[in-house]
């Protein structure tokens, strides 16, 4: 997790090889990045990232190695860590840059650190990463000289007040591989950026021109106060690029894409926005402005649905994530009391407004868009929002914000930090939507490919291809696995239903979901065998002697398990019921 602190005993930045000590300056204000174990019970590790100025982190990425990508903006402080001997950009053009910061899987160095800035004000507001460690970096700029845009053959100019900017940095570090202004007449900037497998770019943020770049022949919305734009993997094209807004206005903040490249946007809009009449979750705005999901199809030409999410008070989507299976994790804040943010009554979490400015909250919709699956409210006797979400295999979400409540939910029994330590204060949280088997165990022997061809691009989607001559050979995803699990189901499952439910497995760096109804019933078995975003699967799940116990059995081949190393993650999701467990596995 990333943020900012003024705090010079930030918890774990003691022992930091990469800095130990708050800057020294006139708002002593540092970014941090701090790295938790799975089980949320100790700090693995915890450094400032900080100048002499002002330094505030606003994105975080991590790649399938571990390494943490770090982007934010500074206020006059020439010596940020790291900048010295960048090969883009080592000093700074003005008094407000932007800065790209990527750090090692333990945290004990900088692998590289850069300014981002032009001669005007810039700031990053957002950071995605591919399979191969490219950062994409979105945010704002005040100035027509932003790095590397000159050559851009989307937009080389800048347009008006102030553009959004859209920059990817190779794995190195050494190199801009492009950049280009996004912007009209008048302002805009990238609030959220999400990357594919095919590494296309998708950006989201306000705008007040009315000739935003590529919107001109949108289908979906040609005129509003938002943006959503999508940028082919080569930085050269927009492959749509369309507004999104409301009769009361509206703003796109965050935005995540699934695998099949559908794009789902969160944010705040008032009355009327674009797509909600006919949602069956809520189809009018609450009051004042809500939060919203909207699913864009993959090339961008309609709503595959758009809701509302919001009571009497004011709400704000601020991060968004989606699974495997499609389902879509939302957080961000609510000043709605009592039980009126949708779907909070029947939580077990948190089912009222817990007092204060704000709560933060978290809602899990279905992969439909058509029924809440979950949604609780986050917060204490205070304020707090959730600004940041992320999921793992299972379907866990993991939610981190700020809060300024000393009965913030569930923190009393942390080994980490069990109190408020200052006036506000970070907040990690992970829910669970589902129910622990009583037992799991697996086994599993990969084979990890690390010749990766044609410059190493790697996507899940088509892992083989025929040339000229008709012969086969991989593009990518070369590696195979096969997994042995047997679990016994909780005590307060329902059983499952494999059916008609979906199964998430994750091995390693790899995971996917095979859908419900895949699975056909053969002797006492259930079995699937097809292609899933271009990876082979087989799977049998057999019930064992016990109505509660279970075999299952997977053969994945042209996965992608880049940077899967011992101990080897691995779980098991059944509908609602789920397993993990880090395994030792027999990698060749």
């Amino acid at each position: 997790m990333t943020g900012s602190t003024n705090s010079p005993d930030f918890p774990g930045t003691a022992s930091s090889p990469i800095q130990n000590t708050i800057g020294v300056g006139p708002s002593d204000l540092d970014a941090f990045v701090t790295k938790l174990n799975p089980a949320g019970t100790a700090i693995l590790y915890s450094t400032y990232l900080g100048s002499s100025g002002g330094d505030t982190a606003s994105g975080i990425a991590v790649d399938p190695a571990g390494n943490a990508y770090v982007t934010g903006s500074l206020v006059g402080g020439p010596d940020f860590p790291g900048t010295a001997g960048s090969l883009i950009q080592s000093t700074m053009r003005s008094d407000r840059d932007a800065f790209v910061t990527k750090i090692n899987t333990t945290g004990t160095a900088i692998l590289y650190s850069t300014f981002l800035g032009s001669g005007g004000d810039d700031f990053a507001y957002g950071i995605a990463v591919d399979q191969s460690g490219n950062a994409y970096v979105t945010g704002e700029t005040w100035e027509s000289d932003f790095p590397g845009t000159a050559g851009s053959s989307i937009q080389n100019i800048f347009g008006g007040d102030i553009d959004a900017f859209v920059t990817k940095i190779n794995a190195a570090g050494t190199a801009i591989v492009y950049s280009t202004y996004l912007g009209g007449q008048r302002s805009e900037y990238g609030n959220g950026i999400a990357v594919d497998q095919e590494g296309q770019v998708y950006v989201t943020g306000p705008t007040a021109s009315p000739n935003f770049p590529g919107t001109a022949n949108s289908p979906i919305y040609n005129s509003g106060s938002s943006f959503v734009t999508k940028l082919n993997a080569a930085g050269t094209a927009i492959v749509y690029s369309t507004y999104l807004g409301s009769n009361g206005g509206g703003i796109g903040i965050a935005i995540a894409v699934d695998d099949v490249d559908n794009a789902y946007v969160t944010g705040g809009a008032g009355p009327g926005f674009l797509g909600t009449a006919s949602s069956p979750i809520q189809n009018t705005n609450g009051g004042d402005t809500d939060a919203y999901v909207i699913k864009l199809n993959r090339a961008g030409t309609a709503i595959v649905y758009s809701t509302y999410l919001g009571g009497s008070g004011r709400e704000y989507g601020l991060g968004i994530a989606v699974d495997a299976a499609g389902n879509v994790y939302v957080t961000g804040q609510t000043d709605t009391p009592g039980s009126g943010f949708p779907g909070t009554a029947s939580s077990p979490i948190q089912s009222t407004f817990g007092g204060g400015q704000t709560d933060a909250f978290v809602t899990k919709l279905n992969s439909t868009g058509t029924a809440i699956l979950y949604s609780t409210y986050l917060g204490g006797s205070r304020s707090e929002f959730g600004s940041g979400i992320a999921l793992d295999a299972a379907g866990n979400a993991y939610v981190s914000g700020r809060t300024s409540s000393s009965d913030f939910p569930s923190t009393a029994g942390s080994p980490l930090q069990n109190m408020l330590r200052g006036g506000f204060d970070a907040f990690v949280a992970k829910i669970s939507s589902s129910i622990p088997f009583a037992e799991f165990d697996a086994r599993a022997k990969l084979d990890v490919d690390d010749r990766r061809h044609h410059g190493g691009f790697k996507s899940h989607h088509r892992p083989y291809h025929d040339d000229a001559e008709g012969r086969d050979y991989r593009r990518q995803g070369d590696d195979e696995f096969k997994l042995e699990a047997t679990f016994t189901l909780g005590g307060g499952s329902n059983g499952i239903e494999p059916l008609k439910e979906a199964m998430i497995i994750q091995v390693g760096t790899f995971s996917t979901a095979i859908p419900a109804g895949s699975f056909k019933q053969h002797k006492g078995r259930y079995v699937f065998e097809g292609r899933i975003n271009g990876v082979h699967l087989e799977a049998v799940l057999r019930s064992l002697i016990l109505g509660n116990d279970y075999e299952l059995k997977v053969e994945a081949h042209g996965a992608d398990l880049t940077g899967t190393t011992n101990p080897v993650p691995v779980s098991v999701t059944i509908g609602d019921d789920s397993g993990s467990k880090e395994i030792t596995a027999k990698i060749k």
